[in-house]
């Protein structure tokens, strides 16, 4: 008998360690979800250690910003650029300064657990060196130019922000736009393919060009089945000359302001182009294929739509079932959902 009480004395003791023990297993299992951290490798060849997922973010990088949003995490960014406005809960959030100076401690005081700087510009260095004295997180991004550079960067934020499975979606969806453009272009010989002559707005000078084969343009232009005049110049945006530009003799001139707001509107710089000496005499000013598009649809995932809008204007008889304007139309819902666009990200000129 008395052993028996022993038994249930020792049952009940037991039953009481289990369940005091029990907050204490859920408070550890708590603390180990908070700390959990993951390390990458950004564009800068540094390790980044990141609290997966972070949730409070400090994008100054719009391209970024997008791919964000596509992935569902639109409630994670903190704190953005003045000139991020593309939509009202964007434009909601805390302003820190400009893209490529914002101002440190704004950063400080919204607690960011990751900050991502502009893609370009040396003042992003010296933001990254200022914030790891703080300890706070900096993955450096470059723009977001190419196919293979966009799905690399769904990837990388769709690892960091704990939804691969949204971002193997999103993988699918511009596998789906860029191999339906490559299977109608792959088979053409080279004198099927236009000769382009890339002009860019980046400088005082009205010859710019986009040079070497690595530029945002040529990644676009090249496997959307056109020759690029330029893509063997030295340097990504070198300048050229009024003679060389007019000896090319392109089949077809695309022009890229670099401009967000243009003064005129893009029929207005076509007909600049069109009416420019040197050009007036080309081939393509002579049949009309003269195109414009502004620098945003040549990265980030709205290079989707530049990559179809090239495609079909250097070879509309492969795309007259493709209308670039309903590709921008399904990457703004992919990108924002229903919101609404305060302001249009990408502009092109029409020509179809």
């Amino acid at each position: 008998m008395k052993s028996k009480k022993v038994r249930i004395v020792s049952i009940i003791l037991m039953m009481v360690m289990l369940l005091v023990s029990l907050p204490i297993a859920c408070y550890a299992e708590e603390v180990s979800i908070k700390k959990k951290m993951i390390t990458v490798i950004d564009d800068e060849e540094q390790y980044v250690e990141i609290a997966c997922p972070p949730k409070r973010i400090v994008v100054l990088h719009r391209e970024a910003a997008d791919i964000l949003y596509a992935l569902g995490c639109k409630d994670s960014i903190v704190g953005r650029s003045m000139r991020m406005t593309a939509v009202p809960s964007l434009k909601a959030k805390k302003v820190v300064g400009g893209e490529a100076a914002p101002a440190v401690e704004l950063i400080m005081k919204l607690n960011a657990d990751l900050v991502i700087p502009s893609g370009c510009g040396s003042l992003r260095y010296e933001l990254r060196d200022k914030l790891a004295s703080a300890k706070i997180p900096v993955l450096m991004m470059n723009h977001i130019v190419g196919i293979d550079e966009l799905k690399a960067k769904v990837s990388l934020l769709g690892l960091i922000m704990d939804k691969r499975e949204v971002a193997g979606k999103l993988l699918e969806f511009i596998d789906n736009y860029y191999e339906l453009v490559r299977s109608r272009v792959k088979d053409l010989r080279p004198d099927q393919k236009p000769r382009v002559l890339f002009l860019c707005g980046h400088s005082k000078s009205p010859w710019g060009v986009h040079g070497s084969e690595s530029t945002r343009a040529n990644k676009l232009l090249i496997p959307a089945g056109g020759i690029s005049v330029s893509a063997n110049l030295p340097y990504f945006m070198p300048t050229a000359s009024q003679e060389w530009c007019m000896q090319q003799n392109p089949d077809i001139i695309y022009y890229d302001p670099f401009a967000r707001n243009i003064k005129g509107g893009l029929e207005s710089i076509r007909d600049e182009i069109m009416n420019r000496p040197g050009l007036k005499e080309t081939k393509a000013v002579r049949e009309g294929k003269v195109y414009v598009c502004t620098w945003s649809s040549e990265s980030g995932l709205w290079q989707i739509v530049g990559f179809v809008y090239m495609a079909k204007s250097l070879h509309p008889e492969l795309f007259e079932d493709i209308d670039p304007c309903e590709v921008k139309q399904e990457v703004a819902r992919l990108i924002y959902g229903e919101e609404q666009m305060i302001n249009d990200p990408i502009s092109f000129y029409k020509w179809w």
